[in-house]
């Protein structure tokens, strides 16, 4: 056997340990997917923030971003935009890389004194600027 003869044979055995190896690969990488399920948006927190603190739609810019997680991992509850939590308190303090729930939140808007609970949503109005006037 020469030395180009071996040299071919040897790339073919390369080629099919490589064929073989992906193959493996893809079914494990399959397996997984199908144990974790599909890949879910999650809220997550980008800093620290105080428990108490309001939520408006800077804080919620800042201090949250979306991060995709299996939806075996997901926590159940957790938000999956920042713009669901403006409006709301946190209940909870919540460290950088904290998932956001919807238990982290509390009714009460960043209004001070409004003991009613709920949830503040500011409405831009067209035109609005000639009624305050009359007011």
């Amino acid at each position: 056997m020469g030395r180009r003869t071996r040299g071919v044979a040897l790339l073919g055995a390369a080629a099919a340990c490589a064929g073989i190896a992906a193959s493996s690969v893809s079914r494990y990488t399959n397996d997984v997917r199908a144990q974790v399920g599909p890949v879910v948006p999650v809220l997550q927190a980008r800093a620290h923030l105080r428990a108490g603190s309001p939520v408006t739609a800077e804080t919620a810019a800042h201090g949250f971003g979306v991060t995709r997680v299996p939806a075996r991992y997901a926590p159940p509850g957790a938000l999956i935009s920042a713009s669901e939590a403006v409006g709301y308190r946190l209940a909870v303090q919540v460290e950088r890389g904290d998932y956001v729930t919807a238990r982290s939140l509390v009714g009460g808007g960043t209004r001070a004194g409004d003991g009613r609970g709920g949830r503040t949503v500011e409405v831009a109005v067209a035109g609005a600027a000639s009624l305050g006037d009359s007011l």
